[in-house]
């Protein structure tokens, strides 16, 4: 931003109001009264002056100091003695700008009643209107409105009146905007509108307003700004209630920027789980238009190193696509890697162009040779619910098919933890009874990495204690060897049993993989001890008896309560009352205790 147009917002207060202003805060009237006489200023005579009163109405900038102590009166006088509402300062500032910035609606009326130019501008391009949005001045925003200033000019930075209002959030300013009929398409010279700026700040209400008046949702940004959209700006910033007003307007979820990534992409990169949640469910419209193809899609029938149609689907160019299909282009041919046109539009998570191709009879059961991957595969791999919905309807012949090395679809999907497909397929139909190429089960296999479908698995009733075949590992032996502490907590509360052995005897505890993974799977056997013990003393079995005896024995070695053990013991472990009131929860014990 120039800095001129900084310099616009400031105003100079007098050298005795700043005085005023910072000693009165810590001293008392009679005191400040003091200084002010000691520094030889007759407050006698400044009592009675007031600015508006001592105005030089012969100076050139006589109307701007009018403006600047609000002088209402003077400014109405100073007009009929002849003085130019259009006048400038330095910075080509008119007196109409600065009593919009300040929102003073009386000099304003006579500024606009003495034909002041409503659209005049700063060397930065700002106009009265432009200052009132972004300062929220909103009886300056209507009086101009009224005025028929110009709701679309923009300044140097290509800013409109309107996205400055929706970029600071002054709603108000906004709905005058609307009755002007601003134009919300608009974008400023990074490509960004309106509803960009908003979703960005996570201006959730403003976002919704805009909406409603149909901003298109979908726009990108351009000049050197990575083609990113309003969903991709919320998501990115891990604004949730945005996002969820951006999806009631239908955008299309699978728009990737200039780094190939899409708004799921940008939740996941950042850890926003419900973001991520809200865009793997989300179910789009059935896509019967198709959005207009960028300007690299001309090149789709003049290049060269592709087929037209496998750049037209790596590109997103869905009315090339159309048009190719329409013209008898071969649905089923093979690219160098060996993937179909649906394939490859399954890659690029399109629903769009995958949909064309559905209805225009490709293949939905082609394999791909070299590693006997079919789209459906690709589709639960790279997260493509919408994709995946498509070929389930359009009836795959086997959803449970497999790769070359061993993993099917769902197995792909709990690989990358798409829990949401994952639910899809297992409402299909897919097959729990299935193992991945390391002959892991699919709880075993979302115990890797990925804890939203192992909290899934668990919702639906998989056996946690399950053990592998050939190894006669569990789940939570998995989840111990990768130290995936948060996975270990929802087995364990599961009720996965820490005393299991696989075939060569280990246990998750020795196969934990780090401190906290370790301290987790001790909160769970303590857990599943504490019960235990209360439940022998509610029977009236003497605490000396040796089964109590070796239950607090085992308590004491796996109480998460640091080094201060013997605290521990001297308040819940001396007697038959203390060992009651244990608590049940290991949590409870480690925060009172660390």
């Amino acid at each position: 931003m120039n800095s001129d147009h900084d310099e616009l917002f400031k105003f100079q207060a007098s050298p005795l109001f700043i005085i005023a202003q910072e000693i009165s805060i810590t001293m008392s009237k009679k005191l400040l009264l003091t200084l002010v006489i000691a520094a030889g200023i007759s407050t006698s005579t400044h009592a009675q002056q007031d600015p508006c009163n001592n105005l030089d109405f012969t100076a050139p900038d006589r109307l701007f100091n009018a403006v600047e102590y609000q002088c209402s009166i003077r400014v109405g006088e100073m007009l009929k003695m002849g003085a130019d509402p259009n006048v400038t300062d330095y910075l080509h500032v008119t007196p109409l700008i600065y009593a919009a910035i300040e929102d003073q609606s009386l000099i304003i009326e006579q500024l606009i009643k003495a034909e002041a130019n409503v659209d005049a501008a700063t060397h930065s391009g700002v106009t009265a209107l432009i200052a009132a949005a972004k300062n929220g001045s909103i009886h300056a925003a209507q009086q101009l409105i009224a005025a028929n200033a110009k709701p679309d000019l923009i300044d140097d930075n290509a800013m409109t009146a309107l996205m400055y209002a929706a970029k600071n959030n002054h709603a108000d300013i906004v709905d005058e905007l609307i009755k002007a009929k601003a134009n919300f398409d608009l974008a400023d010279e990074r490509g960004f509108t309106a509803l960009m700026m908003a979703s960005w700040e996570g201006n959730a209400a403003m976002v919704e307003k805009l909406l409603a008046e149909n901003a298109t949702v979908d726009i990108q940004s351009s000049n050197g700004y990575n083609a990113q959209t309003a969903l991709i700006f919320a998501s990115d910033k891990g604004h949730t209630e945005t996002v969820k007003q951006l999806l009631k307007a239908n955008p299309r979820t699978y728009i990737r920027d200039n780094f190939g990534k899409s708004p799921l992409d940008y939740a996941k990169e950042n850890g926003h789980d419900e973001i991520v949640i809200l865009l793997e469910q989300y179910q789009p419209p059935a896509y019967s238009v198709l959005p207009k193809d960028k300007a690299l899609c001309q090149q789709t029938f003049s290049q060269q190193q592709q087929q037209p149609l496998f750049y037209a689907i790596d590109h997103d160019c869905a009315e090339a696509v159309n048009k190719l299909v329409s013209e008898g282009a071969n649905l089923n041919a093979i690219n160098g890697y060996g993937y179909t046109p649906l394939m490859v539009a399954a890659i690029q998570r399109n629903p769009v162009i995958a949909q064309l191709l559905i209805k225009a009879n490709a293949d939905v059961n082609a394999i791909e040779p070299e590693y006997a991957r079919t789209a459906l595969i690709f589709a639960s791999s790279r997260g493509s619910l919408e994709v995946v919905n498509l070929l389930l309807e359009a009836g795959v012949d086997d959803i449970n098919a497999k790769g070359k090395w061993g993993d099917s679809a769902l197995i792909e999907a709990i690989f990358d933890d798409h829990v949401a497909i994952v639910e899809r397929l297992v409402q299909a139909n897919a097959s729990l009874d299935i193992s991945s190429r390391y002959d892991l089960n699919p709880l075993m296999m979302a115990s890797l990495q990925s804890p939203k479908v192992v909290k899934y698995l668990i919702s639906i009733g998989v056996d946690v204690n399950e053990q592998n075949k050939e190894t006669g590992e569990t789940a939570l032996m998995t989840a111990s060897k990768r130290g995936q502490y948060s996975i270990i907590k929802l087995l364990t509360r599961a009720g996965a049993q820490l005393d299991i052995e696989s075939k060569n005897g280990a246990t998750a505890m020795s196969m934990a993989r780090n401190p906290e993974s370790k301290l987790r799977l001790k909160m769970a056997r303590y857990e599943q001890l504490v019960p235990q013990l209360h439940k022998q003393l509610e029977q009236a079995v003497s605490i000396s008896d040796p089964e109590v005896q070796k239950l607090v024995k085992q308590i004491i070695d796996v109480a998460p309560v640091g080094y201060r053990m013997t605290s521990f013991e001297r308040r819940y472990m001396e007697d038959k009352e203390s060992m009651l009131s244990l608590p049940t929860d290991a949590f409870i014990v480690r925060r009172m205790y660390h």
